[in-house]
């Protein structure tokens, strides 16, 4: 699982000349969506039982074709819509696109993980060095376990403590 993810990235990061925020235009976003569909399908032991049997993943999959805007898209937004076809399979297969996510919207904070628990592991900032060690409970009124139900629609079937553990990694 842990191929089809570093292929699936590396098609993606061959887009990007800014880290961050890249415009893919739509001849790219075609080429690159019909490359990772092909990598998943080579290289994922079944990624059609989770969508449905292999009619319906293709059928996914012309409509993520279908979807593209003809005016281009973010590279992350396209990894977003890759991801539609990732999310049903169990295991270990998700789509990481943290390669476009702007650093200027990141969190001062980093998270660790703790039995079943996220808590504050570090700051860059001296104003939050007195949260570290302390759990985290809620963010912006969401508890955890919502923001951990949320997250089923960014990845694959996996247990809860999977999940928590890629959590630090993708807040």
């Amino acid at each position: 699982m842990r191929l089809v993810a570093v292929f699936c990235l590396s098609t993606l990061t061959t887009l990007a000349q800014h880290p961050y925020i890249q415009h893919v235009n739509y001849e790219q976003a075609v080429r690159d969506t019909r490359t990772f569909i092909n990598l998943l399908e080579d290289t994922h032991p079944d990624p059609y039982t989770a969508n449905g049997g292999r009619i319906e993943f293709h059928r996914k999959a012309q409509a993520i074709l279908a979807g593209l805007p003809r005016e281009g898209l973010i590279a992350g937004e396209l990894a977003t819509r890759l991801r539609e076809l990732i999310i049903p399979l169990p295991g270990h297969s998700y789509l990481n696109d943290d390669l476009w996510w702007d650093p200027a919207a990141w969190l001062p904070i980093q998270f660790g993980l703790a039995a079943d628990a996220l808590f504050v592991a570090g700051s860059d900032l001296r104003e939050f060095e007195d949260l570290i060690g302390y759990r985290l409970i809620a963010v912006n009124g969401h508890t955890v376990e919502e923001l951990v139900e949320k997250m089923q629609t960014r990845m694959s079937k996996e247990p809860r403590q999977n999940k928590l553990d890629i959590w630090p990694k993708t807040f």
